[in-house]
């Protein structure tokens, strides 16, 4: 009789939550990371959360570099 060997599953992906408001979306991130998912913010932090234990890292935008890139485009747009 032959056996066979399954895969180990994969580990879930990273949670990556944009917190528009770190309050109320604080107890539903922390309830996320109590679970063991590992979380990398996007732009806010929740409340309350702590660097290295509830979340790996926070990625932000280069805002006033899309607002550069923004304007550059509409002044194309409007000489054509």
């Amino acid at each position: 009789m032959r056996t066979a060997v399954l895969p180990r599953p994969a580990p879930p992906p990273p949670a990556r939550p944009t917190p528009t408001d770190p309050t109320a979306t604080a107890a539903a991130c922390k309830a996320v990371a109590d679970a063991g998912v590992t979380i990398v913010f996007m732009g806010n932090v929740a409340a309350g959360l702590t660097a290295g234990k509830d979340y790996v890292a926070v990625v932000s935008a280069d805002n006033y570099g899309n607002g550069v890139a923004a304007a550059t485009a509409m002044g194309w747009l409007r000489r054509i």
